[in-house]
């Protein structure tokens, strides 16, 4: 079982959500709708395949998410439920 506790949106590697430039905001609702997310492609796909290498390990993956703004659990999702884990959502740690 791996535990992910996160508070922000990924921003480093292939799993990455929004930039660490802060020049451009984190992609919205309607941007994953009009198809103007330029990094959930990848993302999705980067988390698709390691669903699935989770699945081949007998690996459970959890996800605790605490914070006030977005922290890409729509492209996380693949890998948690494939895998047979679990989100939790909380504003803090407490």
């Amino acid at each position: 079982r791996v535990m992910l506790f996160i508070a922000g949106p990924p921003t480093v590697g292939q799993g990455a959500i929004v930039p660490r430039s802060k020049k451009e905001n984190i992609r919205s609702h309607t941007d994953l709708a009009k198809n103007q997310a330029p990094l959930f492609k990848g993302a999705l796909d980067f988390y698709t395949g390691l669903s699935e290498r989770a699945i081949a390990n007998s690996i459970v993956v959890d996800v605790f998410a605490c914070s006030l703004d977005q922290v890409g659990t729509l492209e996380l999702k693949v890998l948690v439920s494939r895998s047979g884990g679990l989100v939790v959502l909380a504003d803090k740690f407490d």
